[in-house]
């Protein structure tokens, strides 16, 4: 279990520094400026992503079997295979409440578990936002403007 552990661990650290290669050279995306700030965006929402699973894997040590929290990872589970904005928004305000009401039971470790699969799919929810803003830019296109008949 423990190797398996590292093993996700290496992988995410080597995601985030794919991650932060795609930020630091935009130039090589060769993206109209409004799709690449989108990219940008959902490249940094990624990295936290990427940030809060590593977290989790130092969390489980701590964590007892527990009902809640297989609720939680239910939900994150059922907006992972989802691509509808409105089905992601209901998953993560319906995570909330779950996760407030059973705030008091949890020990640290299992609330820092929560909290970082709240996180995660708060950004999942901004992450397909930004993709329906980037396919819109691709779409729009800018037509000079007709130059004014001077008086």
């Amino acid at each position: 279990m423990r190797e398996k552990i590292d093993e996700s661990k290496r992988l995410v650290r080597y995601l985030q520094r794919l991650i932060s290669i795609a930020l630091k050279e935009p130039e090589r995306n060769r993206l109209p400026y409004p799709t690449f700030a989108a990219f940008f965006e959902i490249t940094i929402r990624l990295r936290e992503i990427g940030y809060y699973v590593y977290r989790m894997v130092d969390f489980l040590n701590g964590v007892r079997k527990r009902e809640e929290l297989n609720k939680i990872c239910d939900i994150c589970r059922n907006a992972l295979n989802t691509s509808d904005l409105a089905t992601l928004v209901k998953l993560r305000e319906e995570l909330n409440s779950y996760e407030e009401s059973i705030l008091p039971s949890l020990n640290a470790y299992e609330a820092h578990m929560a909290f970082a699969m709240r996180r995660i799919l708060f950004n999942l929810v901004r992450i397909a936002e930004l993709m329906i803003v980037a396919d819109e830019t691709q779409r729009v296109t800018c037509v000079p403007v007709a130059k004014e008949e001077e008086f």
